[in-house]
């Protein structure tokens, strides 16, 4: 290759790099409210925290599907009213135009669980909204993997939900399209890492995690952790590593991060 040509396309793949790093720091983060009803105004708060995505325990008793952390004690509702009323509506809601995911955690009993949500999901999926919020399914894996093979077997339901899986193997087999469930995966936090969210990350934890995510993410699916430290030093880990959906339990870390520089890369201990 001759001098002069390499003048005007050496600037070309320089400007191209460039582009594409621009672009992944713009990216919008996005957050996700684990156990979101509790707290004072479930769904409502983490919208207006800028967080995106919400969680719900479901569980089945009295008449119907209620919302709580263990069932009869502590703060409860019933998902109609917390989530899925305004979930019918949220391209119209003001306030709700945000929202992009609502992950439903089964909870149990089993049985009654399963067949209630699947009754309901069948119903809502049906007359659903182009823009309404996914809806992602996890926690019990015997009613979560039912639910998605009967209505991943029902005409027009194929491809209206995702479930996850709470274990990551890389023999794992990819994700056969968008109309395969299984999209995402929840990993523990403290299953996987010991680092606490405080100071910086080991090396060889920070080397981990982004290996970790580039297998999932080469097999089509995203991920989450849950359990995670509720700190600042661990979200930027996290938008840095390309989380997909980062856990927050603390509503006010969004607009921390906002404000204290959203681009600042994550603290990665040096190699001693």
């Amino acid at each position: 290759m001759t001098l002069p040509l390499i003048r005007y396309i050496l600037p070309s793949l320089l400007f191209l790099i460039f582009a594409k790093g621009v672009a992944r720091a713009a990216e919008p983060v996005r957050f996700h409210a684990h156990n979101d009803y509790l707290h004072e105004h479930p769904l409502w708060d983490a919208l207006q925290a800028g967080v995106t995505s919400v969680e719900a325990d479901v569980w089945k008793f009295w008449s119907g599907l209620y919302v709580s952390h263990f069932p009869i004690f502590g703060k409860s509702g019933s998902l109609e009213g917390w989530y899925l009323g305004p979930w019918r509506k949220a391209a119209a809601l003001e306030g709700a135009s945000g929202w992009s995911q609502l992950w439903m955690d089964i909870k149990g009993p089993e049985g009654a669980v399963q067949e209630a949500l699947a009754s309901t999901l069948r119903e809502i999926l049906g007359d659903q909204e182009p823009r309404a919020p996914r809806i992602v399914l996890t926690g019990n894996d015997v009613a979560k993997m039912a639910i998605a093979q009967k209505l991943s077997g029902e005409r027009g339901l194929a491809g209206k939900f995702e479930i996850d899986r709470r274990e990551f193997d890389r023999l794992d087999p990819p994700r056969n399209g968008s109309s395969d469930p299984w999209g995402w995966y929840s990993l523990s936090w403290s299953e996987h890492f010991t680092w606490d969210g405080k100071g910086c990350i080991p090396v060889a934890e920070w080397s981990k995690l982004n290996a970790q995510i580039a297998a999932i993410h080469s097999k089509g699916r995203r991920v989450r952790y849950f359990h995670v430290p509720s700190t600042l030093a661990w979200v930027r880990v996290a938008q840095s590593a390309g989380v997909d959906l980062i856990d927050v339990d603390d509503l006010s870390l969004p607009g921390r991060l906002k404000k204290e520089n959203p681009r600042a890369p994550a603290s990665v201990c040096p190699r001693t």
